[in-house]
């Protein structure tokens, strides 16, 4: 499940570059994802 959640955030990052960014954070439960929209002028 984390490996296609991966895999969709990398695919998404290449269709839509500098408009999402995804920062992988560590935490207890394994890895999360925080997807924050980019702000644009």
């Amino acid at each position: 499940m984390a490996l296609r959640i991966k895999a969709l955030l990398a695919s998404l990052a290449q269709a839509a570059p500098g408009f999402l960014t995804a920062t992988p954070t560590s935490s207890g439960k394994g890895t999360r994802f925080s997807v924050q929209p980019f702000d644009r002028p």
